[in-house]
């Protein structure tokens, strides 16, 4: 089975390189990655051009596109559906062995649709351990959890990515949005994976102003997927006063 990897990329130089290490060294057989990158600025395009140039199993498209989403989108259409997609920011490193052990999943259970594994983080400089809350996916879990399971750690069939797409007018909360769309389509068969498929290498550096601009996104998103619900409301107030209070 295929695993293909989308990677959009805008002036990441600066985990590029182990992002693409990390691919590289992934011990699947039938392993793509697709790199959306047609606007860096910094030295993104000559890590890719020198990467890319030496590994055919890396496609670098300079297709201009309009944030993430799109971004996923075009990565997507290069995809057999018979593929399973998986996304990959340039700061996040797969681990060994997850591509295998993803693909396992997908071969022992054919019938399923998506699987969601862990993952690490740095969060001010410590190595943090994301726990899944859950272990199925459905609409009432998300509305009351949000994004159990970051883009990074989603494997999902070519096939429904393709079809569903991700929106792109949306700039935080796409994978939240997908992830209802995806159950009211009828794909709820999402396994969850104990396997720690990704380190994201992010240093933090969100603003507080971009927090709240994703918190606030996410409501919308939940309100137009499930309507109003007292504890989403309630969520979305705690969750925007801890914003204030960090300042």
């Amino acid at each position: 089975m295929q695993i293909s990897m989308i990677m959009p990329n805008y002036n990441g130089a600066k985990y590029l390189d182990k992002a693409l290490g990390g691919f590289a060294v992934q011990d699947h057989p039938d392993k793509r990655l697709i790199v959306v990158d047609g606007k860096s600025t910094d030295a993104s395009h000559a890590i890719l051009s020198a990467f890319s140039g030496q590994r055919p199993d890396v496609v670098w498209s300079t297709t201009p596109d309009r944030g993430i989403s799109d971004a996923i989108n075009i990565g997507a259409e290069m995809v057999g559906d018979d593929a399973v997609c998986g996304y990959l920011g340039s700061d996040d490193i797969l681990r060994k062995g997850a591509l295998s052990a993803v693909s396992d999943l997908f071969e022992e259970y054919p019938f399923i649709d998506a699987v969601y594994c862990r993952s690490y983080f740095y969060d001010g400089g410590s190595l943090v351990r994301l726990h899944v809350p859950l272990p199925t996916f459905s609409k009432k879990m998300l509305r009351r959890h949000g994004t159990i399971a970051g883009l990074q750690n989603f494997f999902v069939r070519a096939s429904i990515l393709k079809r569903l797409k991700m929106d792109t007018e949306l700039k935080y909360a796409m994978d939240l949005d997908f992830y209802f769309r995806m159950i009211a389509a009828g794909h709820p068969r999402i396994l969850a994976s104990p396997v720690i498929s990704t380190l994201n290498m992010g240093d933090g550096s969100i603003s507080t102003s971009q927090r709240a601009a994703s918190s606030r996104e996410r409501h919308r998103v939940t309100i137009s997927h499930c309507g109003y619900h007292p504890k989403t409301v309630l969520r979305y107030a705690w969750a925007s006063a801890r914003l204030m209070a960090k300042g």
